[in-house]
C-alpha cells in the first residue's frame, strides 16, 4: 500500500501539464532567468513508475589508377571489401564526401544498445569479444597471479544471482557506515540528526573511502608553471551527476531546449524509482520523500548555476596555491584544516600538515560553493546530506541488483534513445577493463596477436610526423624566425609512447600496481569500493613527488589516443594500432591517412589554443612573438567562424568551444599528407586495394574520413553537440577536407564546387 500512496503523490506533484513552448535556436537563450518554479513546472509530467533511396547515376572521372600492383593479401581483401560497403559510390565526393565516403555506414540501423554508433565504438565491442575469451580463459589461473585477480573480478560482476539475492543492502549498509546508523536515504528535515554529522567529516570520508566526489573533487596536479614540481593536492569544480557517464550536459537545468527538458525528466524519473528501490518510502511518507528529493533536484541546480555564472568570467577561472590558513581565510565558512585532516588520516607521515600547500581551481567557484552551502544548511541541513547520499548512489547502485540496473537503462532510454541493454557479459568486460586496467591490458597484449613489429612501425610514423610538422614550420609565414625556432624545439621534444607501459608484461611489477587490493569472486559491490578506496590511499601518498613523465593515462586496450601538453607526449594505445587504422600489410595511403591522422591530430594538440600556451619542458609560458602570437589567433578566429556556420538538427556547432579539436583536425590531416608524400619519395614501392577503384592520394582521404563514419538518436546528436569538445564525424570530415588543397587535387574538385570553396581556414 505505501508503493502505491507514493506513486499517487508523487504523480499528483509532478504530472499536470505539458510544456507550452520550446525556444528554437534563432531565440536568445537566457540562462539566469530561469527560476527554481519554472524548473519544478517543467518537470511536473514526470511520473516515478514501479517496479534508401537511389541517388542520381553521376560518376566523377577519377583520375588514372597509378601502375602500382594491388596488394593481395587476405586482409588488403578484407579491408577493401569493408570500405567499399562503407561508402555510397553514387555520392559526388566533390559535392558531399563524407556522404560518399560514409552513406553506406550511415544507412545501416543504429545498434539498440548504442545511442551513438562509431567505428571506435565498433572496434571496442572487437577488442571486448577477445578480452571474454581471455578473461573467461584464466578460471584456472594460480591464485594470487593477475589473471586470477581479473577473473575473480569479472566473476563476481557474472554474479547476477548473488547480487539480485543481496538486492540493496550493500549500498544501504554503506550509508549507514558512511552517513551514520540511523540514516536513512532522503530522509526529511524532521528526522534528520545532525548531532554527530559534521559535513567536513562527511565529504573527507566520501572523497576519501568512497571515491566519489559530491560538491568538490580533490585529486593531484602541479604547479602549471613549474611541471617538474612535487604533486599537490588539489581542489577542483566536481560535475553535477546529469553529466555522468559522459552523457554530459550540465546547462539542461538552464535552458529551455526540448532534448535537455527531457533528459532532466529522465534524470528525475531515475531519482525516485531509486529511492523507491532503497526503501524510500519505510522511514518516511511520500510527501516527505517527494519533497526532499525535489531539494536535492534544485540544490544541485544551483550548484550549475554557480559553475555557469564562474565560467563565463575567465578572469575568475585562475589557479591558487595556498597553505591551509590561507584557503581558510580567502574561502571562510568551511574548516579546511579538519577535512585535510580527515582525508589523509592514517597514512603517518603522509598525513596532512598545517604547512602543506593546495592548489585551488577557480577560487571565485568555491567561494560562491561554500557561501551558498552554508544558506543552505541554515535552513535544512537534510538537503546536503541527502545530495551527499544521491552522489553515492547514483555511483554505486548500477552494481547492485537487477532492478537497479533496470532503473538506469530506463533513464538511458527516455534521455538518449537507447533500446536496450548490452549483454551482462559485455558489460562485465567493460567493467573488469575500467577497474583492473593494467591486469587486463596485460592479457590483452599477451594474448592478442599484437606484436613489437607494430610498436616500431607507430614510432616510425610518429617520427615522420615530427619531421612533417619541423619541415612545415618553413612554410608559415606567419611566425617569425624565433618563435618558429622554439616550435621546432618544442615539436622535437615531444615524447611518444606507443602500445603499452612496459612494466605490466613484468608479473611482480604487475603485482605491487594491484598489492592491497581483495577481490571476492562474489562480491562485485565491495569489489569496486576496495578498488576506489586504494586508489585515493595511492593518491594521497604520492604528493610530494614528481609528476611521472612516462605514466600512462590511458589503458592500452583503448581505441584511441592523446597529447599532454604538462608532459609534452603522444600516446598511441596498442589497440589502435589494428584495422581500419593500421595493419602492417596496408598499402601505407591506408596507414597514413587513418593511424597516421591519428598522430598528426594529437601532435597538433601541442599547438593549438591550448598546447601552444605550453613549452617544450611542458611549463605554462608564452614562448610566442606578440605579433606570431596575435596571427595564430586571428587564423584560429576562421576556425571558429567556419564551423560555427554548421548546424545539427537545427541547433548549430559552438566553433570556440570546439577549437582546439578542429586545429588539430586540421593540422593533423596536413601533416600526415605530408609525411605520405615525403615516404613515397623516398621509397620505390606501394602498393593499393584489391577492387577499390582509388588511387593512392583518394586512398588516404578516404581512408581518413572512414574513420569517422557516425550515426546516432537525435537526442544524443544535441547533447554530443551541447557538450563534445569534438565536432560531430560528418564535420570532422567535410570541413577539414574543404580546407585541403591536397585533396581537392586528389579527388580534382573544381574550385567553388562545395568541397572545394575558394576561401579556406588554416593555422599549421
Amino acid at each position: 500500500m505505501k508503493w502505491v500512496l507514493g506513486l499517487i503523490v508523487m504523480a499528483n506533484l509532478l504530472l499536470a501539464h505539458s510544456l507550452t513552448k520550446i525556444k528554437t535556436h534563432h531565440e536568445r537563450r537566457n540562462y539566469h532567468k530561469k527560476t527554481d518554479d519554472d524548473i519544478l513546472r517543467q518537470l511536473e509530467d514526470v511520473i516515478i513508475r514501479l517496479p534508401q533511396h537511389h541517388k542520381s547515376a553521376h560518376k566523377r572521372i577519377f583520375h588514372k589508377l597509378q601502375d602500382i600492383p594491388e596488394c593481395k593479401t587476405e586482409k588488403c581483401s578484407e579491408q577493401s571489401w569493408n570500405m567499399s560497403q562503407m561508402m555510397d559510390a553514387s555520392a559526388d565526393p566533390c559535392q558531399d564526401f563524407y556522404q560518399y565516403a560514409c552513406g553506406g555506414w550511415i544507412a545501416e540501423g543504429l545498434p539498440e544498445d548504442h545511442a551513438k554508433w562509431t567505428i571506435f565504438a565498433y572496434l571496442a565491442e572487437q577488442t571486448e569479444n577477445k578480452l571474454r575469451d581471455l578473461i573467461e580463459s584464466q578460471k584456472d589461473a594460480a591464485n594470487g597471479s593477475v589473471a586470477k585477480l581479473v577473473y575473480n573480478w569479472y566473476a563476481s560482476c557474472m554474479d547476477q544471482k548473488e547480487r539480485d539475492r543481496l538486492k540493496a543492502t550493500p549500498l544501504l549498509n554503506l550509508l549507514n557506515g558512511t552517513l551514520g546508523m540511523d540514516f536513512h536515504p532522503f530522509v526529511s528535515e524532521e528526522k534528520f540528526s545532525n548531532v554527530d554529522w559534521v559535513l567536513e567529516d562527511v565529504l573527507a570520508t566520501v572523497h576519501r573511502y568512497l571515491g566519489v566526489y559530491p560538491l568538490f573533487k580533490v585529486s593531484l596536479g602541479v604547479d602549471p608553471i613549474n611541471s617538474s614540481s612535487p604533486t599537490h593536492l588539489t581542489i577542483s569544480k566536481s560535475k553535477p551527476l546529469i553529466q555522468a557517464h559522459n552523457l554530459q550536459i550540465h546547462n539542461a537545468y538552464l535552458t529551455v531546449e526540448e532534448h535537455a527538458i527531457k533528459i532532466v525528466k529522465a534524470y528525475l524519473r531515475l531519482m525516485g524509482n531509486v529511492a523507491l528501490l532503497l526503501g524510500g518510502l519505510d522511514n518516511q511518507d511520500p510527501f516527505a520523500l517527494t519533497d526532499e528529493i525535489k531539494h536535492v533536484l534544485l540544490l544541485e541546480v544551483s550548484i550549475v548555476r554557480i559553475m555557469h555564472d564562474v565560467s563565463a568570467k575567465e578572469s575568475e577561472t585562475e589557479i591558487a596555491m595556498w597553505t591551509v590558513q590561507d584557503l581558510q581565510r580567502e574561502v571562510p565558512g568551511f574548516d579546511w584544516g579538519r577535512y585535510f585532516s580527515k582525508l589523509t588520516e592514517g597514512l603517518g607521515d603522509q598525513s596532512f600538515s598545517s604547512s602543506e600547500e593546495v592548489f585551488v581551481e577557480s577560487p571565485i567557484f568555491f567561494k560562491r560553493l561554500i557561501e551558498f552551502l552554508n544558506s543552505v544548511r541554515r535552513a535544512s541541513g537534510s538537503t546536503i546530506a541527502n545530495y551527499i547520499t544521491w552522489f553515492i548512489v547514483y555511483n554505486y547502485a548500477p552494481y547492485l541488483s537487477s532492478d537497479f540496473h533496470e532503473a538506469y537503462l530506463q533513464y538511458a532510454r527516455e534521455a538518449y534513445g537507447i533500446q536496450k541493454s548490452s549483454p551482462p557479459w559485455r558489460r562485465c568486460v567493460r567493467g573488469t577493463d575500467e577497474s583492473l586496467d593494467m591486469g587486463v591490458s596485460m592479457l590483452f597484449i599477451n594474448g592478442s596477436g599484437f606484436t613489437n613489429e607494430s610498436i616500431v612501425h607507430a614510432n616510425d610514423m610518429v617520427q615522420q610526423i615530427r619531421e612533417a610538422f619541423i619541415d612545415n614550420l618553413k612554410t608559415v609565414n606567419w611566425m617569425d624566425s624565433a618563435t618558429k625556432e622554439a616550435a621546432k624545439e618544442k615539436a622535437e621534444a615531444i615524447l611518444q609512447q606507443i602500445g603499452y607501459p612496459k612494466f605490466i608484461v613484468n608479473e611482480t611489477l604487475l603485482m605491487e600496481y594491484f598489492d592491497g587490493l581483495p577481490v571476492d569472486p562474489k562480491r562485485l559491490f565491495q569489489n569496486r569500493l576496495a578498488e576506489k578506496s586504494i586508489r585515493m590511499k595511492n593518491t594521497l601518498l604520492y604528493r610530494g613527488k614528481p609528476q611521472g613523465r612516462l605514466e600512462w593515462q590511458m589503458r592500452p586496450t583503448e581505441i584511441n589516443a592523446y597529447y599532454s601538453p604538462t608532459g609534452n607526449k603522444i600516446v598511441v594505445p596498442a589497440a589502435i594500432l589494428r584495422p581500419p587504422f593500421y595493419h602492417v600489410e596496408y598499402p601505407h595511403a591506408e596507414n597514413f591517412g587513418a593511424i597516421g591522422f591519428v598522430v598528426g591530430h594529437e601532435l597538433t594538440h601541442g599547438f593549438d589554443v591550448t598546447g601552444a600556451m605550453f613549452d617544450k619542458e611542458g611549463n605554462l609560458a608564452n614562448w610566442w612573438s606578440k605579433s606570431s602570437l596575435s596571427n595564430f589567433q586571428e587564423r584560429e578566429g576562421c576556425f571558429v567562424r567556419q564551423y560555427s556556420a554548421d548546424s545539427v538538427l537545427g541547433h548549430n556547432l559552438n566553433g570556440k568551444k570546439t577549437l582546439g579539436e578542429n586545429t588539430a583536425d586540421n593540422g593533423g590531416l596536413k601533416l600526415a599528407y605530408k609525411a605520405y608524400k615525403k615516404w613515397r619519395a623516398r621509397k620505390d614501392y606501394e602498393t593499393r586495394l584489391p577492387n577499390l577503384s582509388v588511387t593512392s592520394d583518394q586512398l588516404f582521404f578516404l581512408s581518413f574520413a572512414q574513420i569517422w563514419c557516425e550515426k546516432s538518436t537525435p537526442g544524443y546528436a544535441l547533447t554530443d553537440l551541447a557538450v563534445n569538445v569534438h565536432s560531430p564525424g560528418k564535420f570532422r570530415v567535410v570541413e577539414t577536407l574543404r580546407n585541403s588543397v591536397d585533396f581537392a587535387k586528389a579527388f580534382n574538385c573544381e574550385l567553388g564546387s562545395p568541397m572545394n570553396p575558394e576561401q579556406k581556414c588554416e593555422v599549421w
